[in-house]
């Protein structure tokens, strides 16, 4: 599915002119999985899809548009985190389709912008815990508070993501990006 999206994006990305905005090519990307592996309602089908956070930067401007499918956004100034939440649409068929929406974020030099999956905050602890979507974003701004080195935050969230998950095997694909507006 990984790759099939990775070659869905390129085409897109060629397809479209500047300007097109997130939600444009989050809603090919849904129309070309669809497509492609003839995805109907009906119970027989293939219910493969995938969850997917899309930024178009305008660093001229200082501005950036984000849509999401299924996985959201956070954006960090300072110490203030702000959270940009996803349609909860799979790029695939979906019993109810919504349409993927855009969201406007002003930017400035210093700024961290952060786009994840759900592996990261669904894994369990020893003790049978899940880390959740509130202590993920607590550590978040704590490793902006503490650091503004990439290779920093990178080391200090696979260490707690580690010590987190103790002896219990990972759940799920984790994938952290984040990006310093410069």
């Amino acid at each position: 599915m990984s790759m099939l999206g990775v070659a869905f994006l390129n085409e897109i990305c060629v397809e479209f002119t500047p300007g097109t905005r997130p939600s444009q090519i989050l809603e090919e990307m849904r129309r070309k999985v669809i497509a492609t592996l003839q995805q109907s309602l009906s119970v027989d089908t293939q219910s493969d899809g995938m969850d997917m956070a899309l930024c178009v930067l305008d660093l001229a401007n200082t501005k950036m548009q984000f849509s999401g499918a299924n996985n959201g956004l956070l954006h960090v100034r300072g110490t203030t985190l702000t959270e940009y939440k996803p349609v909860k649409n799979p790029i695939a068929i979906y019993p109810k389709l919504r349409p993927f929406e855009d969201r406007d974020v002003d930017i400035q030099s210093g700024d961290y912008v952060y786009m994840y999956s759900d592996g990261y905050a669904d894994q369990f602890s020893d003790d049978h815990q899940k880390l959740t979507n509130f202590r993920f974003r607590q550590l978040i701004v704590d490793i902006n508070t503490k650091t503004k080195s990439a290779a920093e935050q990178y080391a200090l969230l696979n260490e707690h993501f580690e010590k987190w998950r103790g002896s219990q095997a990972q759940l799920d694909d984790v994938l952290v990006a984040g990006y310093c507006i410069k």
